[in-house]
């Protein structure tokens, strides 16, 4: 047990920091672990669909208590993942559903800040550039606000690098176990809600296309590919194939171009990626090491070209946050023709793919660091200031910062 500890003792250390950055960042949940942590402008629950989410857990119960089908499709998008999550923790550890609400959204961060870390360290084996990853996707804005709303579909942003780490490992090990692996985080997906799901179907293609183009030209010529592909189509089918009928028959409410393209919806200024106020902010400091990043790829291409798909998805999913401005916008394109996509709105919901970007770039500036004869030996430094302004921000967002606590 002591040489296990020992062997994994920057981990323990990694998973031991990301913990005390979410207790910094929901520390009212800490002491107020039954209610609802709300933004001073909200005097009460009533603007967030916190209940409603909630409720369905009780529901979702009755129904299997009742020997029906206790799966709940409805307009909400509820997340079945955190329906039978609700159940298992209400009905056999005896809290209250509000508890469970605040203690999953604080494994929805944790889990995000893992598995961002070990989609880089796939890519590098480079714990300190990975941890710089973990951090920044996990610190966002957008988880908070998200639960702010009560939203536990589009709050769940952790599967999303766990399914190109899952992609990932099957393209570079063709392993039959890591397409199965692959399989089942989309499962996971499809599970937690439609609106990264379908954001997925259409920002990992787009990956894949990129990686064929950029990184590895070759790989819809390997038998081995297809046959993984064909074992990750068939898992899908056995693990999820019955909610894919149910929500496919399911008919979503006809959503519009003019909703896309409302101001509260939409990317409306680039200086929201600035604003600590904005629940886009994703802090200035990751943002120039993203753009430092940028210019390492073009000047290192043959080192660094396997990041130019994150750097394309970035600036594509930067575009589509703006909404369907124009017949040649992306996002108007993705509305016309994109299966399933007319059934959205709120184009900024994309964020979640432009931060995982941003972040893998922010760790691909400390790879360099790593590599450089004159910045190796200030590594430890610039980690310890960046750490420290990433705190900052924390401390400093009214997003993040006790508010009022909200009971029923």
């Amino acid at each position: 047990m002591k040489n296990k500890l020992k062997k994994y003792k920057i981990e323990l250390l990694i998973l031991l920091f990301y913990i005390f950055i979410i207790t910094l960042m929901t520390w009212p949940l800490i002491s107020n672990i039954s209610g609802f942590v709300l933004p001073q402008e909200y005097p009460n629950i009533n603007h967030s669909d916190s209940i409603q989410h909630t409720s369905k857990i009780d529901e979702s119960w009755s129904l299997l208590k009742q020997g029906k089908n206790p799966i709940i499709i409805d307009k909400t998008d509820i997340s079945q993942i955190y329906i039978f999550l609700g159940i298992l923790a209400t009905k056999l550890l005896n809290i209250s559903t509000v508890t469970f609400h605040n203690i999953f959204f604080m494994f929805v961060m944790l889990l995000s800040g893992i598995f961002a870390y070990l989609l880089m360290y796939e890519f590098t084996k480079d714990k300190i550039a990975s941890f710089i990853v973990g951090l920044v996707y996990l610190s966002s804005h957008y988880i908070s606000y998200a639960y702010y709303w009560g939203h536990s579909n589009t709050m769940q942003i952790q599967w999303i690098p766990f399914i190109f780490l899952a992609f990932e490992r099957m393209l570079r090990h063709k392993r039959v176990k890591d397409s199965i692996l692959f399989a089942l985080t989309i499962t996971l997906q499809l599970l937690s809600g439609s609106y990264n799901m379908i954001h997925l179907s259409f920002v990992l293609p787009l990956y894949f296309v990129l990686r064929l183009i950029f990184v590895d030209n070759k790989t819809l010529q390997k038998k081995i590919f297809w046959k993984n592909i064909a074992v990750s189509l068939i898992t899908i089918l056995i693990t999820a194939g019955y909610y894919l009928y149910k929500r496919a028959t399911f008919s979503s409410i006809p959503r519009t171009l003019s909703e896309n393209m409302m101001n509260y919806w939409r990317l409306d200024s680039f200086w929201e990626f600035f604003s600590v106020n904005s629940h886009l902010y994703t802090g200035t400091l990751q943002i120039l090491f993203a753009v430092f990043a940028s210019y390492l790829i073009f000047s290192h291409y043959r080192k660094y070209k396997t990041y130019i798909p994150f750097l394309i998805i970035a600036l594509v999913v930067l575009l589509c946050m703006i909404g369907p401005f124009s017949i040649i916008s992306p996002y108007y394109l993705l509305f016309r023709f994109w299966p399933f996509f007319d059934g959205l709105r709120v184009p900024f919901r994309m964020y979640p793919f432009f931060l995982l970007s941003i972040s893998m770039l922010t760790g691909l500036v400390f790879v360099n660091i790593k590599s450089s004869k004159k910045l190796s030996r200030y590594r430890i430094q610039i980690l310890i200031i960046t750490i420290s302004i990433i705190l900052l921000q924390i401390i400093l967002s009214p997003w993040l910062s006790y508010l009022h606590i909200y009971y029923l």
